[in-house]
């Protein structure tokens, strides 16, 4: 049974690297329409990720309940990072964001440690590095194929759907569009994630454990071996294409992170006796250094105003605001995911995006989860250090002289539970002709060969591998938390996964101790956890969660239909009625009637416009409070001022004034947002002539913000927009 464990855990976690998931099910207008001929993207829902967490916390009781207990210092971070988790969603906008994405982090740390607690052989250890290098792999060789065949037709066809969009009207000029196309032309490949960096991170950590096999492999060659020789041909090769990969990224951050790892076990390893001897106190100089380093970094911001180089000098902008965000809730944090609202309402006038996060972990756990979660995320990474350097032994090796090579049944079993997890989980299209071919032999059949590739290479070293796996487990943490200073990526689930098995891989204790059926008692404490644990999945995040994309399928179905009279019904029913902590679902409702509302032909438009705007009202009172919903509410306003009479006209046209100061409170350096406010009290001021201080405010403010912008700046203002603010501002007299 703790093998099938073993095996099932080590599956799951290394293939979320092999697919992109998505926390949020928000649409993304017209980047939809880019790159599909209906509404939503492909991918793994919410959904799917509370489907993995609710599998991945029922294998971890089991393993944690039939395992022997550690003492309360391995187990309190996992409470302090629990207990931030829960205080952060309480205080959160969006509950249901905050709890979501909180449980998945806090539940694949617990699995990383649930496996460490199954390792109890030397090839087990040798077999979850493995399964990373594996993952990382085929991410690289994704990302050659993106480089050198995928990113032309995805170029080719974008450009025919593109001129299809400019005939039927919709506009190409908003930041999101722009931003979408630069990215697509950058051509920086991105493997199975969402982002380069992310991408990078974990081809990084792979490179380095694959790098640990290298070393291993060499330390063990004996004359005469040619088998020897030709695995490390293989592994060279194997580490010639994850550099390949991440340079293909163009993940600069990732490349010096690396780069600074290996420069740190070198020095490990040259000083291996005084390290042996002094693990402690080698782990406490390396923090300091890492603290050190942050110190030097905040003094240089503080001093200066910035940070040099462009690239840092934007993140010191976003840590900046996300420090004014703390101060709002500086004991239980804002809640996982919900940075990205409070961001706005602080961003500096020469930041250029809208972030969702710090882009920093250390800040980003202080923030979202407060600081029972910081200390947690610290007290766990000095564990996991403090394994890597005792796990390393070097100079002498952990491993018995004559430790067992890895079973070869593993080489199947591993490669199958991998495939089913990624089936299942992936939302792979296998309804689409090839696609099943496709995945069997990029995902399946390479991961399965690298891995065999990279075990018969630790079975090879023998016992002089076995310090190499925790020099090379330490080497890729260090890079983790190194590249996690300016990077979202150790935040990313795919890459947060990987981390959890090197930390397993690192802290699992070798020992002589049967695998046999655990005690009875035992078994029976852990599958009561599980199932305890799954139905508290099912009853506060699964069942909301499904109800909520359901729901939501439904209604955009109903959108794209042509039927009247299905389109007539959404105005009886309330399709976001499942989740009241998720406010994404009533802002999509709140769209999608505004779009009916304002349609040609449309016989009942101010029926439509007030559901529109009573949607984006619930959205504000369950959580929403970006800029979205009231600037939303201002357009539907300035809609119906058309519909009636004067007096009709001055109510809704003074309503939709209210709306876009309510906005711009919430992202006072958003041009667009300042221009439509200024333009609208410019034009109210002729008749009320005490508007013509704040047209006059807003319509400076989106002039000097838009000056602060470089020239190819997504956010600049079109040209044609700057001279109407410029006569509007003549006209009031400037």
């Amino acid at each position: 049974m703790r093998i099938a464990l073993f095996v099932a855990l080590t599956a799951l976690l290394a293939c979320r690297f092999l697919f992109s998931e998505s926390t949020t099910d928000e649409q993304l207008g017209v980047v939809a329409q880019f790159v599909a001929s209906g509404p939503g993207l492909s991918g793994p829902t919410p959904a799917t990720t509370a489907w993995i967490d609710v599998a991945l916390i029922a294998l971890s009781a089991v393993a944690l309940a039939i395992s022997r207990p550690r003492r309360w210092l391995a187990i309190a971070p996992f409470v302090l990072i629990a207990a931030g988790v829960a205080l952060s969603m309480f205080a959160a906008d969006n509950r249901r964001l905050a709890l979501n994405v909180g449980a998945d982090t806090l539940i694949t740390l617990i699995a990383g440690a649930a496996l460490a607690r199954m390792i109890s052989a030397q090839w087990m250890r040798q077999l979850v590095l493995a399964a990373v290098v594996a993952s990382a792999a085929v991410s690289a060789t994704k990302c050659l194929s993106q480089e050198f065949a995928e990113f032309n037709d995805v170029r080719e066809a974008y450009q025919q759907r593109k001129a299809a969009l400019i005939e039927q009207g919709v506009p190409l000029d908003t930041p999101e569009a722009i931003n979408y196309e630069r990215r697509l032309m950058s051509m920086e490949a991105f493997g199975y994630m969402s982002h380069p960096n992310v991408a990078a991170a974990g081809m990084a950590l792979g490179l380095l454990a694959l790098l640990g096999g290298v070393a291993g492999l060499v330390s063990g060659l004996r004359r005469g071996k040619v088998e020897q020789y030709a695995v490390l041909a293989l592994l060279l090769g194997l580490a010639a294409v994850l550099v390949w990969g991440i340079t293909l990224t163009g993940s600069k951050g990732a490349m010096l992170a690396t780069l600074i790892a290996l420069i740190a076990v070198t020095s490990m390893i040259a000083l291996r006796r005084l390290v042996a001897a002094h693990k402690w106190q080698t782990v406490a100089i390396g923090f300091a250094i890492y603290i050190g380093v942050i110190a030097a970094g905040a003094g240089w911001g503080l001093a200066r105003g910035g940070l040099p180089g462009s690239s840092l000098n934007f993140r010191w902008q976003y840590w900046t605001g996300a420090a004014h965000v703390y101060a709002e809730r500086p004991l239980t944090g804002i809640g996982r995911e919900n940075f990205a609202a409070p961001y706005l309402r602080y961003r500096s006038i020469d930041a250029t995006e809208e972030i969702r996060n710090p882009h920093n972990m250390w800040l980003t756990l202080l923030v979202e989860n407060g600081p029972l979660g910081l200390i947690g995320g610290v007290w766990l990474l000095l564990i996991v250090l403090l394994g890597g350097v005792r796990t390393s032994g070097l100079p002498e090796a952990e491993a018995p002289p004559n430790a067992p090579p890895t079973p070869r049944a593993m080489f199947v079993l591993l490669p199958i539970a991998l495939a089913l997890f990624h089936a299942v989980f992936s939302n792979t299209p296998f309804g689409a002709p090839g696609i099943g071919l496709l995945w069997a032999v990029e995902i399946v059949a390479l991961w399965a060969i690298v891995l065999m590739i990279v075990v018969v290479a630790w079975d090879a070293a023998g016992e002089r591998g076995s310090p190499w796996i925790g020099v090379a487990g330490l080497a890729a943490i260090i890079m983790l938390v190194t590249h996690g200073l300016i990077s979202i990526a150790p935040t990313a689930p795919g890459v947060l996964s990987l981390a959890a098995l090197i930390g397993a891989a690192i802290c699992g204790r070798v020992d002589s101790a049967p695998g046999g059926m655990p005690d009875a008692r035992r078994l029976g404490i852990g599958l009561g956890a599980a199932a305890i644990s799954g139905f508290a999945f099912w009853m506060f995040i699964i069942n909301p969660t499904v109800c909520s994309e359901r729901e939501m399928a439904d209604f955009r179905a109903v959108l794209g239909s042509a039927d009247a009279t299905r389109i007539d019904a959404l105005l009886k029913q309330t399709p976001d009625r499942c989740d009241p902590w998720n406010p994404m679902p009533t802002m999509e409702v709140a769209r999608g009637l505004a779009s009916v509302a304002v349609s040609a032909g449309q016989p009942k438009p101010e029926e439509f416009a007030k559901a529109a705007e009573d949607a984006a009202q619930r959205a504000i009172e369950r959580g929403e409070t970006g800029p979205g919903p009231w600037a939303l509410i201002a357009r539907l306003h300035e809609f119906q001022s058309s519909l009636g009479d004067q007096a009709h006209r001055s109510r809704e046209l003074s309503a939709a004034l209210a709306a876009w100061r309510e906005a711009v409170a919430r992202h006072p350096t958003d041009t667009r947002l300042r221009a439509s406010c200024g333009l609208l009290a410019a034009q109210l001021a002729t008749e009320k002539p005490d508007l013509r201080e704040i047209a006059r405010e807003n319509l400076q403010a989106a002039l000097r913000v838009d000056d602060h912008r470089s020239p190819d700046d997504a956010q600049r203002l079109p040209t044609s927009a700057r001279k109407e603010i410029e006569a509007a501002l003549a006209r009031l007299g400037e």
